[in-house]
């Protein structure tokens, strides 16, 4: 899905030209060791002569005014369009959230807010936040905040408010769901660690089938500590070593590929088995190999994807599908693959660059591949793989509705049925399936949808860890659930106990 430049190459020349301009006017900031006329004498037998020259034009002679941060921000936009959907540049207050975002940290109060109708309603609250500790709750209704009355059209005001306090607290007016009282509330706001794993125990139908599920939101700073924290914890929960494992990537649109493989090494109990290889314009070529250092004894393993499922999660899914060691299901991943590194700028900029590409074990690529074909075969039993933009799921399932759309869904409904801290009832699932009809589903769609909604509706209610009955999942899940339980697995994978 590359973008459309919105200049063709004939305006590079001028895009060049004004990056070298803004260069000149905040070059006394960039602490380069040339001076202009090096640079002249360095470029006198290049193209670049050029571009230099109509930037000095354009410095000394342009009737308008010049701004260092508008060009700054405009050209390097610029310059990064020219390049590939994935290459961004991130300005000072988004560079500052880029590192966050790393790091699976934000900034806030800790609440997730739904708007309908100009009633502001909590929908979520994040455990350990400043919201949290104040007690308040899902469907409480949020009035105010520092005397801004809120609705539908400024509900943004919320989130600039917070983003500008500078440590000042935030005075926000509630109305509470349970108690329809008013009250006062101050909220400091704070860092706010995301909550980007969440794990459950599904029960299989008969003793010792229990699968620990896990989904990987993105793959940030610390998830390999996170992952294998929560895998002991189902150890100590279950008595035993964890068999079974689903891990949910759909949505995930990558992270941090060190710590991908760090999470695939302990599926490898062998030492330098290849898991990833690199290809770079700037840095050496490099091989992951296992390191033979495993803490696990998993069996089986089912990754579900869709087509969100972006370069990290395509790495993890696509090294152990080479290896023989996992089922896909859902659909096709998204198809990047690429190496990105950020870069630091004068500015307190940065850019992030495609500098590269990932290679899967078998030679497979995810973001380019010579031809669609099956000339690839898994490293293990030789079955074939599909060469092709991303990568190809062993059990196609399509949702009828994306995750996003479906999201929605259960927030409108939640609002709508003032469903807010209880458990759902068969009268419940006749009223949501029914609003699903109305907004246009056909049977089959609503109930898939339903049963998906439920799955998440069920995840606001309970803790991470707790063990779970797997009918309250959704369908992927469920199937997931069903190749694992049956020789499903076996047949697909070619994988004998």
């Amino acid at each position: 899905m590359k973008r459309s430049n919105r200049f063709d190459n004939t305006k590079l020349p001028l895009i060049m030209g004004l990056i070298s301009l803004v260069s000149l006017m905040i070059g006394m900031r960039l602490q380069e060791s040339l001076t202009a006329d090096d640079y002249l004498k360095e470029t006198q037998h290049s193209n670049h002569k050029a571009i230099y020259e109509a930037a000095e034009h354009i410095k000394s002679k342009f009737y308008g005014p010049l701004s260092d941060s508008a060009y700054t921000d405009a050209v390097i936009y610029e310059m990064i369009d020219q390049l590939d959907p994935y290459s961004h540049y991130f300005p000072e207050a988004q560079n500052k959230l880029y590192d966050t975002y790393i790091k699976g940290v934000d900034k806030g109060i800790g609440i997730d807010i739904v708007c309908d109708q100009d009633t502001v309603y909590i929908y979520d609250v994040i455990k350990g936040s400043a919201a949290d500790s104040s007690n308040l709750t899902r469907g409480d209704i949020l009035k105010s905040i520092n005397g801004v009355i809120l609705n539908e059209e400024n509900v943004d005001t919320l989130a600039i408010i917070a983003n500008q306090s500078d440590g000042a607290p935030v005075e926000l007016e509630i109305l509470g769901q349970a108690t329809n009282n008013t009250r006062v509330v101050k909220l400091n706001v704070e860092e706010l660690t995301i909550p980007l794993l969440e794990d459950y125990i599904l029960q299989g139908n008969v003793a010792n089938q229990d699968v620990s599920y896990i989904k990987i939101k993105r793959f940030y700073s610390n998830v390999f500590r996170d992952f294998m924290e929560v895998i002991e914890k189902h150890k100590n929960t279950l008595g035993e070593d964890v068999s079974h494992l689903i891990i949910d990537l759909r949505d995930n649109p990558g992270g941090v590929v060190e710590e991908t493989a760090k999470i695939l090494n302990q599926f490898f109990q062998t030492k330098d088995l290849p898991i990833l290889s690199t290809q770079s314009k700037v840095n050496k070529a490099q091989d992951y190999k296992s390191n033979g250092r495993s803490f696990l004894k998993i069996d089986k393993i089912v990754i579900l994807c869709n087509g969100n499922s972006a370069s990290a999660s395509e790495i993890l899914a696509g090294s152990l599908q080479d290896h023989d060691r996992v089922v896909l299901i859902g659909e096709d991943t998204y198809g990047k693959g690429l190496i990105q590194q950020n870069y630091d700028l004068s500015n307190n900029a940065s850019i992030n660059l495609s500098i590269g590409e990932y290679i899967l074990p078998t030679g497979r690529s995810i973001y380019d591949p010579v031809t669609e074909d099956s000339s690839y075969l898994c490293i293990n039993n030789k079955r074939p793989l599909i060469s092709q933009k991303g990568i190809k799921v062993d059990i196609e399932l399509p949702a009828c509705q994306n995750s996003k759309e479906q999201a929605k869904l259960l927030k409108n409904l939640i609002i709508k049925h003032q469903i807010w801290n209880r458990e759902l009832t068969e009268d419940d699932k006749s009223k949501w399936i029914s609003s699903l009809k109305i907004d246009g589903l056909d049977d089959n769609c609503a109930t898939e949808t339903y049963e998906y909604l439920h799955w998440l509706y069920a995840k606001r209610l309970i803790e991470d860890g707790t063990l779970l009955s797997s009918e309250v999942v959704d369908p992927h899940i469920k199937k997931a659930m069903e190749v694992i339980l049956s020789d499903d697995y076996n047949k697909i994978t070619g994988h004998s106990n």
